[in-house]
Order: structure tokens, then sequence, then C-alpha cells
């Protein structure tokens, strides 16, 4: 009987590393997914950007 336990609980094992190999699988494409973040650091660089043409213009204002 010693054999069929042994079975059993390597069955709940290799179950188990299916299980846990999904949710890795799931994370890692999470991971890669940085379609929202390639948008957002877009839109900070153009706010950036944006924030340096105001500056000189301020700048250029109280010069004048």
């Amino acid at each position: 009987m010693a054999s069929v336990r042994l079975l059993y609980d390597l069955q709940a094992v290799d179950l188990e590393l299916g299980r846990l190999g999904e949710r890795l699988a799931q994370v890692r494409r999470r991971l890669g997914d940085e379609g929202p973040l390639v948008e957002v650091r877009r839109t900070v660089a153009e706010a950036r950007e944006q924030l340096q043409r105001l500056r000189v213009q301020h700048r250029d204002a109280e010069m004048a």
C-alpha cells in the first residue's frame, strides 16, 4: 500500500506543479505587457517637454 500512497502523493505534487506553472505563465504575461506603461511614459515625456518650454518662456518674460 505504500507504493499506492506514493503514487497519490506524486500525482498531487504534479498537479500542484501544473497549477503553479500556469500561474507563473500568467504573471510573466502580465509583466511582459507594457502597453499601458508605454503610453504613460510618452505622456510624462510630453508633459516634461511642455514644462521646460514654459520655464523658458517664464524666464524670458522676467528678463524682458
